[in-house]
């Protein structure tokens, strides 16, 4: 009994530190938070941009979701290769899949974006072909430069003995954030100066995704992935707006830059620990490993809160990262933990409930959970987090 324990407190301390280590990367999406801190000049005047900007990584991190979850789970069911010279029927039919998707999830936000931006933002129309442009050419931008870095990394760690499900979707939104948040300034400055490059990119985009449509229609793996995946865009894309009001009421009562840097690493964070706790259980179901019912699920319930236990950690460690570069003092990083604190006391637990949720009932209505998981609880921790933040603001301060 005593040796069962000890094991038992080995194996606990592990995946402690795996997760620890997997959740670290998101301290990477200070960077995020670094850029959009030092681009806010940018951003300010445009109003929609400022609410947009959570759209376009929530969206993103969407269609990337799907990717994650389809690449770990078609690794280990043996669907997918590790390698790009051995490149399965089904791998060709879900990029195809993520392509169209990608386009359908921009028209979405599109209209999404001018419900909220007429009836909240107070966007004046003139600006609307403007937003509509840079909406499709920052997906699309986007889909070619993180998918590829998505599949590496999958690969890669499935490779060196690696659970894809732990490593590959925390370490893309991380890097994902980055890039989008990148791309997203650089297309906002671009369509300042002239909007033929992000014009032709939109046309590019929606020829390509209308070739790939044409060309795999009649495929039911193709049309069910993104028939499913339409469904959590639904869901994804009231959310978003909400998400991006939030943040617009954030910018306007915070005036703690920390906490604004720090603001993207938090939404990643809370994505990442529903998207470990989703990962793993739909992967242990896909094996028989798991059964949908509760009893079955609390079987996990050490694993879920070691992963709440080091979010809690990597949360309170995270903003230190940005104080040298912004030329903050320890004085406002001790000031802004509390918020930081009760943010995620906040979020962590709803985000982990409704990960196992969407699992446990995709999967018993015969659906595949990689095409609601991620998306929808990434979605919602973003909402969640942004909502709780600002409580936590209000509240404390």
């Amino acid at each position: 009994m005593l040796r069962l324990r000890i094991l038992l407190r080995s194996e606990s301390l592990r995946y402690l530190a795996k997760t620890i280590l997997t959740l670290l990367i998101d301290v990477a999406g200070i960077v995020a938070g670094t850029i959009l801190t030092l681009s806010w000049g940018i951003l300010s005047p445009i109003k929609w941009s400022i609410a947009l900007y959570p759209a376009i990584l929530t969206i993103r991190g969407v269609v990337n979701g799907i990717f994650c979850g389809r690449v770990s789970t078609g690794l280990h069911l043996g669907l997918i290769r590790p390698s790009l010279r051995e490149i399965t029927w089904e791998f060709k039919l879900l990029t195809g899949a993520i392509v169209v998707f990608a386009l359908a999830c921009s028209i979405f936000m599109v209209i999404q974006a001018l419900s909220f931006s007429l009836l909240l933002w107070g966007v004046s129309i003139i600006e609307i072909p403007r937003m509509i442009l840079v909406v499709l050419s920052t997906m699309f931008f986007s889909l070619i430069v993180i998918s590829p870095i998505t599949f590496t990394i999958a690969v890669t760690s499935y490779k060196v003995g690696l659970d894809p499900d732990m490593v590959t979707y925390p370490t893309m939104s991380t890097i994902a954030d980055i890039l989008v948040t990148l791309l997203y300034i650089l297309v906002l400055y671009v369509s300042n100066l002239d909007r033929i490059i992000i014009t032709s990119a939109s046309i590019v985009f929606i020829v390509l995704s209308l070739i790939l449509l044409l060309k795999y229609r009649e495929e039911e793996e193709f049309t069910r992935t993104i028939g499913e995946s339409l469904i959590a865009l639904i869901v994804v894309s009231v959310v978003t707006g909400l998400t991006g009001t939030f943040l617009l009421d954030i910018s306007l009562v915070c005036r703690n830059p920390l906490v604004i840097s720090a603001y993207p690493a938090l939404i990643d964070m809370s994505g990442d620990v529903g998207s470990i706790v989703g990962s793993i259980i739909t992967t242990r179901l896909a094996l028989g490993i798991l059964t949908p019912s509760l009893h079955s699920i609390k079987s996990q319930w050490r694993s879920m809160l070691l992963t709440w236990l080091s979010s809690m950690i990597v949360y309170i460690l995270s903003p230190i990262i940005v104080l040298p570069i912004l030329g903050l003092g320890l004085r406002l990083y001790i000031q802004s933990l509390p918020v930081i604190v009760l943010t995620n006391i906040l979020t962590i637990p709803i985000v982990i409930t409704i990960s196992i949720l969407i699992a446990v009932l995709t999967y018993g209505k015969g659906f595949d959970p990689d095409n609601f998981v991620n998306p929808i609880e990434s979605s919602l921790a973003d909402m969640i987090t942004s909502l709780m933040l600002l409580m936590s603001i209000q509240i404390l301060t």
